[in-house]
């Protein structure tokens, strides 16, 4: 048996070699998808962070006068610095439904529902928050 035989005919080592031939291209499909999940996972964070930030805002509000300055003001600071990492595709959109007019009535139901997409979905993701407006609110 010559030195050259002797030496590729050992397979201790080959199981490792097979392992990474075969497993690693099965594993990128799996990454691929664990972060495609963790980045919906973000951004549904930060949906429902910023909904119930305005709900927040909405149901403490002293008056109505204040009302939309506070709002814009949260909504000022999720576009700079939350919903920039969230890959959006257009800045996301929020409704208010009250159930009774005004809305800044104490003890009443208010309804905030935050409508966003994000780059390769192709449904938008809702995220709903809803809470009473605090009874010391000055409506």
């Amino acid at each position: 048996m010559s030195i050259f035989h002797k030496r590729f005919s050992d397979e201790s080592g080959s199981a490792i070699i097979e392992f990474l031939v075969v497993a690693l291209p099965l594993f990128i499909p799996v990454i691929w998808f664990l972060t495609s999940i963790t980045g919906i996972g973000v951004g549904s964070y930060d949906a429902m962070q910023y909904a119930r930030n305005l709900l927040r805002v909405y149901i403490t509000s002293p008056s109505a006068d204040l009302l939309q300055s506070r709002l814009d003001s949260v909504t000022e600071e999720y576009r700079q610095y939350f919903f920039p990492r969230d890959h959006l595709t257009e800045f996301p959109t929020y409704s208010i439904t009250c159930e009774q007019s005004p809305c800044l009535t104490p003890g009443k139901r208010i309804v905030i529902s935050v409508i966003f997409n994000q780059q390769n979905k192709s449904q938008p993701l809702v995220t709903t928050v809803s809470g009473e407006v605090d009874a010391w609110s000055g409506a």
